[in-house]
This record gives structure tokens, sequence and C-alpha cells, in this order.
């Protein structure tokens, strides 16, 4: 089904019209003239933001996946192939005889080429390499050339024009292309005709952890996975149109700033579309990191009095692929295919499920990226465990509860620096406070939703004085404590969120008659006033809370419970001070 989907975007894209051709990051154009005169080396490269040189993307004839063997490109290869030098990766051993086999493989391929069209700049080029090979003729090494450097050919004459795109040329190319290839012939997987099999299918490029030469989706290299004696992919018959189809449209998907995959972390990347073009496919990554304007259009519905930008067809497919990559392949995760409709439904509860009061003007965006950086150590991405973004995003997808680690983690990260943890420039990190405690709630509420027996209320977005749960009156309770510590005694070394939180979040019992005494030492340090504004605070918060005796252990839930008690009567306090602003309000963590 994933292959299929992928080969019919790939014609509702007309990729398979161009299938002779694919594009190829380009380092250099070597200009040569008559008999074979050398001009120069030209760079072909583009400069980023950060000044970092990438090479320039060409459409050049099509490479079959290259493997341990000698395999040269038609008219555009790299360095090894068609110079013989040794690439500049230091952790590359060069092989002598192994480059010399390579550019006379390469060689002889022009040579066939010259043989059946008598093409002028095909004998020219030719005659290049006979000077270059001879030593008559002498290309500099540039220093700064980059690993796995691609080299096309100009024809000076033709001016910018490419030897690959002579019409006679050309022409060649598709017909070699196009001959139909020996062998016996199987029922395509995917398009169902009588077609020879791919023995190997085109590499998948731009994939995270994966080789950057690419890898394959499909393979057989091993024995245990190869059956009656077939070998390669002819264990998965597979024609080459479709073969390469499927690779275009996988391809282009993954293409970086194509707006069609989001990485999830260092190694998985996920790629979606529509089976019918679809507003929804330029917008979804833009909703998954929260972006205003593309969020908006989750909540445009023919209720509120306007009409969505965006299908509502349950008619029209969603599909979403989600991939890792290691050295020779790429592991798929995860393959999800839904309604258009029904994926909107779902990214909509998951902003629901999240919304929590911030109590500043500029809250920070909801990505899946630093909402995970939040539940871990220093906000480190690296700190993130593997395969919990690409899980987190397949809850999403689906409408479904969120992974238990989730909780854990959020609610260790609360008890080792706090709800609202401090800057270590001074202040307190509200942002960081408020996404983790919006995966907490989503948590709650999703479970609760879900029918999952949980026995707590459901969370609202801002402090619920009528949330009688233990666990949530001890966090509010915590929380006022800490702030009449605040005013009785101003800054101290160590306050008590410092000192007891953890041990509060857990086994209450052992801390809050403790703290409940010493709260009375502060009452005694206010005016009157503000005494009997705290007095108030404590008897209505505690309200409802067991009068025999606090409760000796908390669960997960349960602290995850006081973190948003927590974390909603300190939002509250800030609430009404509208002009009072974190420190590095606005900015993500």
């Amino acid at each position: 089904m994933i292959l299929t989907a992928l080969y019919e975007y790939a014609r509702r894209e007309k990729l398979l019209e161009s299938l002779d051709y694919e594009q190829r990051p380009i380092s250099y154009i070597l200009r040569y003239a008559a008999q074979g005169r050398f001009i120069g080396l030209e760079p072909c490269f583009s400069t980023d933001e950060k000044g970092k040189l990438h090479p320039l993307p060409m459409p050049v004839p099509r490479g079959d996946k290259r493997t341990s063997g000698i395999a040269p490109y038609f008219l555009s290869d790299k360095t090894d192939y068609v110079f013989a030098w040794p690439d500049p990766d230091p952790k590359k051993k060069a092989n002598r005889n192994r480059l010399n086999a390579q550019h006379r493989a390469f060689v002889k391929l022009h040579e066939d080429a010259y043989d059946a069209t008598g093409d002028e700049a095909l004998e020219a080029l030719l005659a290049f390499f006979k000077r270059f090979d001879s030593g008559e003729t002498t290309v500099e090494m540039p220093e700064d050339r980059p690993k796995g450097a691609n080299i096309v050919f100009i024809y000076d004459p033709d001016g910018a024009r490419r030897v690959h795109d002579r019409p006679a040329i050309k022409t060649y190319w598709e017909e070699q292309r196009h001959r139909s290839p020996k062998g016996k012939t199987s029922t395509c997987l995917i398009t169902g005709e009588q077609a020879p099999p791919e023995a190997v299918h085109p590499a998948v490029k731009n994939l995270a952890g994966a080789n950057p030469a690419g890898c394959g989706l499909v393979s057989f290299n091993f024995e245990a996975a190869c059956s009656f004696g077939k070998k390669q992919n002819h264990n998965a018959p597979v024609g080459r149109k479709a073969a390469e189809g499927y690779t275009a449209a996988l391809n282009k998907l993954l293409a970086r700033g194509g707006g069609q995959s989001i990485f999830l972390d260092a190694s998985t990347v996920a790629a979606f579309w529509t089976r019918e073009a679809d507003e929804m496919e330029v917008c979804f990554s833009g909703m998954i990191d929260d972006d205003p304007e593309n969020v908006a259009k989750l909540y445009t519905s023919p209720q509120s009095g306007t009409v969505s930008a965006l299908t509502r067809d349950k008619a029209n497919r969603f599909y979403a692929l989600t991939l890792s990559g290691a050295q020779g392949r790429a592991a798929v995760r995860d393959w999800f295919e839904s309604s258009t409709t029904d994926v909107l439904n779902a990214v909509r509860n998951w902003f629901e499920d999240l919304k929590l009061h911030f109590p500043f003007e500029t809250r920070p965006r909801r990505s899946l990226a630093w909402l995970l950086a939040s539940t871990v150590l220093e906000g480190k991405k690296d700190n993130i465990p593997p395969n919990l973004s690409s899980r987190l995003y397949a809850a999403i997808l689906r409408d479904a509860p969120l992974p238990n680690m989730l909780l854990s983690m959020a609610v260790v990260r609360c008890r080792a620096e706090g709800v609202v943890p401090e800057r270590k420039q001074g202040g307190f990190d509200w942002n960081r406070a408020y996404l983790r405690t919006s995966l907490i709630k989503a948590y709650f509420n999703r479970a609760k939703r879900k029918g999952l027996g949980f026995k707590f209320q459901e969370v609202t977005e801002m402090l619920d004085k009528e949330n009688t749960d233990s666990a949530y009156r001890l966090g509010r309770l915590f929380a006022v404590l800490e702030n009449l510590q605040g005013h009785a005694i101003g800054n101290v070394n160590a306050s008590i969120a410092d000192r007891y939180y953890g041990s509060a979040s857990a086994n209450p019992a052992t801390v809050f008659p403790r703290l409940l005494s010493l709260s009375q030492h502060h009452l005694s340090k206010l005016e009157e006033g503000r005494r009997r504004y705290f007095d108030i605070q404590l008897t209505e918060t505690m309200d409802g809370l067991p009068a025999e005796k606090f409760p000796l252990t908390f669960s997960m839930e349960e602290q995850g419970l006081f973190a948003i008690g927590y974390y909603h009567q300190r939002a509250d306090l800030f609430r009404k001070k509208e002009d009072r602003q974190p420190a590095g309000n606005g900015e993500n963590p």
C-alpha cells in the first residue's frame, strides 16, 4: 500500500514523465572546446544565510543505485569517476587501482555513446580525456572540493547548454533507457503489469540518519529474507517505471524546504501527502509546528459562519509515512492512512488538549520539538529518547492516548527543576513551564476522553476552583504557601519550592504539615490586609481536602495533576499583572 500510494502521487505530480533524468547536486562545470582543449573548472555553489556553500541541484541523466561495484553515470558523475581523484573525506582510504578502474569505466561509457551518435561534443570530450590521461592537460584539484562533488560538462561552442541537453545525446540517452530489459518478466506489485523486476531500486535521498548518497526503501541483502532462490529485489518484483516512480515521489516529499516532510528527530522524518491535490499538503507541517496562520485554518467551519480553505471531503485520503535512515536502508517507523477530514479533526483535538492559560502576552509555539525539549535535561533535543517523537506524532494523527513515557518524563523534570524553573540568568522560565504543563494536561484530557478509566476530573485551561481532586488541590496549596513565603520574608536563597517541591508532589504527608506550621509564622509577619488575603487563599484552597491526614504517596498521574494545580495557581497570580513580563518572554526555550 505504501508503494502504491507513492506511485499514485508520482503520477499525479507528473513525475513519471521525467524519469530519464533526476536532480543531483552539482559542484563544478567542466568547460572544454574542440579537440579536447580544457577551458576551466567552474564552481557551482549557492551560499546560505550562514555563509555555507551548497552545490546547485541540476537535472542530469538518471543513474542506477550504486552498490559495491563500479557503475559510472552518463555525463555527470563524481570526481573519483571523472578524474580518478580520491574523495577528500579523511575517513575514506584511497584505492588507486579502484580509482583508475572507475575512470576507465567512465570513459568507456562515453566511447560507446560516441560510437552510436558520432556527436562532436562527445568526440571533443573523449579528446579531453585522452589529453588528461596522458598528462598533456592538467586539471588542478580544488582545495575546498566538498565530499562527493559532482561534475557536469559544457562544450564551449554551445554557450551555457550542458552536453547532456544536446538533442542527439538526449535522443540516444532516452533510447538507451527505454530499451526492453532482458530477463524474465513478473507481475509488478505496484502496477499489476508484466515487467522485468528491478534488482536494485533507486536510492531515497535526504533521509535523516542515512548515507548521504541515499538508501533503499525496498532491499534484500541477507539470505533469511530471500525465498525460492531469488536474489535482491526479485523477491518483491517491481518494474523499473514503478520503482523509479515511487522513489521520485518519496524524494520529492523529503526534499528540504518542500513543506511536505517534518524532521521528528535527528534520525527520523515524516512525509505526508493527499491522494488528490489539497491545500492541507502545504499547511499541515505549519499546523504541527503551531504556526498561527495555519492553525487558524483548523477552526474555520460552516458552523462558525466561515468557509474553510481546507478540503472537508472524507473521500480524499491523507497519507503519512515515518522513516528512519540507516547506512544502507530506510526503516519504516509508521504508516498512517485516513481521510483529510479525520486528520484535521485529530489535529484540532490535539491543540484543544494542549490549550493552557499563559499569563503573559506572547506564548511560545507548541511545536513537537519544543514540547519534547521541555521534558528533558537542559532542554537539549539530544536528550529526547529515540522514537518518542515519532510515537507522539502517531498519537496526534490517530487522536490516540499519549505515550505513558511523556507523563513520567514531564513529572520527573518538574521534580528536578520545579514546575516553573528558574533561568540561569535570573527570572523564571515560563515558556518551559507552559510547554511542559501543556503536555501533562493533554495527557490527562486525552486519556479521559478516550475512556481509559481515569478517576480524575477533566483539566481546564485556567485555574479551576471547582476541581476537588486532592493532588490538584495540594498543588494549588503549595503555590499559595510559596507565594505567602515570598510576601512574608522577600527573596530567599532557597524557597520552599526549591527545598520541598519534589517531596511535596510525591509524599505529601511528609511535607505539608511542616509547611502549614511554617505558614503561621509567615502570616504573623504580614500587615492585617495582606494576612486576611492569604487566610482566605489558604481556606479556599484547602476546602475539600481530607480532614484527617494528607496522602502518604502520590502516583505518577497524581504527581502530574499536582504539577497542573501548582501551575494554574501560579499563573493565576500573574494573570492580573499584565504589565509584568517573564525573562525572555516570547522566546522558545
